[in-house]
């Protein structure tokens, strides 16, 4: 996961994980691409051909190739208002 616009500054979330996500430069955006494990591990890293805007909350569908079969994922992402226990504004559910 980056943030759209400063894709070299990049953040790996594991699996069943969370991971605070900060912003590196705050006059851009708020919008994330993401990245398939097998791709953002090689350079240069294959991101995802759609945006997760974080200030619209509700599902988008993002597009990811994939670096070892070469055919693309889709996959649902979700942007939550977080709760009142979590340390965010918003949640990310893949």
């Amino acid at each position: 996961m980056a943030q759209e616009g400063l894709l070299t500054s990049k953040t790996f979330i594991p699996p069943q994980s969370w991971v605070p996500f900060h912003w590196d430069k705050s006059s851009l955006p708020p919008k994330i691409r993401l990245a398939s494990e097998d791709s953002a591990n090689k350079s240069p890293c294959h991101w995802s051909r759609g945006t997760l805007t974080l200030d619209k909350i509700g599902i988008t569908a993002l597009r990811l190739p994939s670096s070892i079969n070469k055919k693309p994922m889709v996959v649902q992402a979700e942007v939550r208002l977080a709760t009142k226990k979590q340390d965010s504004a918003v949640v990310i559910v893949i």
